[in-house]
């Protein structure tokens, strides 16, 4: 299930209220694999800081993330983030950061900060891959996917 688009817009258009992804039989809780980006993080993550007040969030995924930490959409950028010896270039577009990892294996970094993580079934990515056409976050993605 990819997640990825403004997250006020994403929990409008599934209707958190009337679907709740959020409980314990939604596919975050499932063997389901799911790629959150950008946006898709915000929902998956456990907590936000500069969450919009009617905010819903799906959660499952142990991080802390900032909103539009990185800037507003003035500010996108692209930018190397190194996967463990694989560099790529990806899209930052009013990113949101990763905060705290809460124990998630960082899979990709810009400099020091952890970009993107998982956690079992869950993917979550502050950048924008197909923007720039990288491929390593759907590689690792799809083989994690094969491996079910």
């Amino acid at each position: 299930m990819p997640l990825t688009a403004p997250a006020s817009a994403i929990a409008r258009v599934i209707d958190l209220d009337r679907y709740p992804l959020h409980s314990p039989d939604s596919v975050a809780y499932r063997d389901a694999m799911v790629l959150g980006t950008c946006a898709g993080l915000i929902l998956l993550s456990k907590e936000v800081v500069g969450r919009l007040p009617d905010q819903q969030l799906i959660g499952g995924l142990p991080v802390t993330v900032q909103r539009n930490a990185y800037g507003g959409q003035s500010h996108s950028f692209e930018a190397e983030v190194d996967f463990s010896g694989v560099s790529e270039t990806v899209a930052f577009i009013r990113a949101p950061k990763i905060e705290d990892v809460q124990g998630c294996e960082v899979i990709a970094t810009l400099g020091d900060e952890p970009v993107a993580v998982r956690h079992g079934n869950l993917f979550g990515a502050s950048f924008h891959p197909e923007l720039t056409g990288a491929k390593e976050l759907h590689r690792q993605f799809l083989n994690a996917v094969e491996s079910v």
